[in-house]
């Protein structure tokens, strides 16, 4: 007979914290190419209106 799986603690959230410090600012920087690529369909869009 088997018995049952052992079940390790879940981690707290806080716990995380170090292992993904890098996600906001990678984040930040994807918010930001697209924001400026955005800005800049819009400014083609009206520099190759004719």
């Amino acid at each position: 007979m088997r018995s049952a799986p052992v079940r390790r603690a879940a981690r707290p959230f806080s716990d995380y914290r170090a292992d993904y410090a890098y996600v906001l600012t990678d984040l930040r920087r994807i918010a930001l190419v697209v924001g400026g690529l955005l800005l800049l369909v819009i400014a083609l869009s009206f520099v190759l209106r004719v």
